[in-house]
């Protein structure tokens, strides 16, 4: 026969289930279903003690397998769900009060793994994020909530990279048009596709966090050098050789030759 356990001012009372079916008496903080084993099967808690029960546990084989906290309509505001082992397994949670899932949390032996999460509370999800040592390793987005996740964003033992994505019927899994490059959260390098045709033909390079190096790839290639985030020389190579000619100084107007001629590895030295 189930039992239920009402916890009353400290005291333990045990009575049969039918009596369940009775008013619970008031200050009743939790009460708890077992089987004829003697295993939970169920427990009900108040736990700020105003009368409503607003949290449910669920027991198999007399161990917690999930867990459920309502709303004062019933509805799920936070589900915790567990393993075998009784580490938590998901969290589930309700973060607008809705009475709609908006946030998922997924653990492998109770490890956070992955985060998923409806930002704008549309009913579809917006962000994933990989998980490892409680640190994003990997975070997909999409920011105009359209359906498809143009923002990629990763860590590796330099630091973050972004790949900024576009889609078309071409590409219905997205087709990469920049990709941004950061070390210790400042960024280095950026490469744009400007025309969407698989190359990227801007290169640029920043010195601490700054704009220091333009690069315009093709057969004539182009460089524009900046000092302190302002543009400052800008340089041509005329029969595309690899190697600068010309030079412009913008603060001048004037354009020069160049001897002996500039290299783009000299350019790029100026930027470490």
């Amino acid at each position: 026969m189930s039992l239920v356990i009402f916890w009353l001012l400290g005291l333990v009372l045990v009575f049969p289930a039918r009596v369940w079916a009775l008013e619970v008496p008031a200050g009743t903080r939790k009460v708890i279903f077992y089987d004829a084993s003697g295993k939970p099967l169920k427990a009900l808690e108040d736990e700020d003690g105003d009368g409503f029960f607003e949290t449910t546990y669920f027991f198999k084989q007399g161990r917690l397998s999930k867990k459920i906290k309502f709303d004062r309509a019933r509805r799920p505001e936070e589900i915790l769900e567990f393993d075998s082992s009784g580490a938590l397994r998901r969290l589930l949670l309700d973060r607008n009060k809705d009475g709609k899932i908006d946030k998922w949390q997924s653990y492998r032996k109770g490890e956070l793994v992955l985060v998923e999460e409806d930002r704008n509370f549309d009913g579809q999800i917006d962000l994933r994020a990989w998980m490892k040592a409680s640190r994003p390793q990997k975070i997909e987005r999409d920011d105009d909530h359209d359906g498809r996740f143009e923002v990629e964003e990763s860590w590796g033992p330099e630091g973050k990279r972004i790949l900024l994505k576009d889609f078309d019927q071409n590409h219905p899994r997205g087709q990469v048009y920049a990709r941004i490059f950061y070390r210790k959260d400042q960024i280095y390098q950026r490469l744009l596709d400007l025309d969407r045709d698989g190359f990227f033909e801007i290169e640029e390079l920043y010195r601490e966090g700054k704009r220091c190096l333009v690069l315009k790839k093709g057969p004539k290639p182009e460089a524009f050098l900046y000092q302190n985030g302002r543009l400052r020389h800008g340089f041509r190579d005329l029969d595309g050789d690899g190697k600068f000619e010309e030079e412009y100084d913008y603060a001048r107007k004037v354009w020069q030759k160049l001897t002996p001629v500039v290299s783009l590895k000299d350019l790029k030295e100026k930027c470490r």
